[in-house]
């Protein structure tokens, strides 16, 4: 609604918000709303970033990841697993896969960085979505931070949490094949 209201005024319009117990008044010149409003208590607390993984890559590299394997998500599937984009932190390697169960997606980078452990983590489809967007605007590094149950994006002043999906991913590499024979060089365009 604030959004609306931001919208339907004049560019050069200024704000002026006070807040009482359940209402908000958003005043612009002649223009008056009342907007109810709820207590700040009761918005959901941010997941424990304690034991975190903390990865600093390019926001290209980043949005390279994400673009080349979000349309294989799955799109409502009763396995909610398929439903977002597997992050795999492996080595120096960052690897995105995604599937609906049909067709499979996968592409990796290569970081500056040792990320120890294999982890993986499962980003929700709106998840995916936001960062995309949010990268779409970033230049230069960003960071991901990976706690207990979300993950953080973090970049020049902005800063996305989103909550991970648990479950536990298709084992992915049972379906690549091991020695293909069969490969098929071509021109892109044609």
């Amino acid at each position: 609604k604030l959004l609306d209201i931001c919208r339907s005024l004049p560019s050069d319009a200024s704000l002026q918000i006070d807040v009482s117990i359940g209402k908000a008044k958003v005043q612009s010149g002649r223009s008056r709303f009342s907007l109810g409003v709820l207590p700040a208590d009761d918005f959901p607390a941010v997941g424990s970033f304690q034991n975190q993984v903390e990865i600093k890559i390019r926001a290209s590299e980043l949005s390279e990841l994400v673009r080349s394997t979000q349309f294989a998500m799955a799109h409502q599937d009763v396995r909610y697993y398929l439903n977002g984009l597997l992050l795999e932190l492996r080595g120096q390697t960052v690897r995105a896969v995604a599937t609906d169960g049909h067709r499979l997606a996968l592409c990796d980078r290569e970081l500056d960085q040792e990320l120890g452990a294999t982890t993986q983590i499962i980003v929700p489809r709106k998840a995916v979505q936001e960062i995309q967007r949010m990268l779409a605007h970033q230049d230069g590094e960003v960071s991901l931070v990976l706690g207990e149950n979300h993950l953080r994006l973090e970049a020049a002043g902005q800063s996305l949490t989103a909550k991970l999906i648990d479950g536990k991913f298709p084992d992915y590499q049972r379906v690549l094949p091991r020695a293909p024979d069969k490969i098929l060089v071509g021109n892109r365009l044609e």
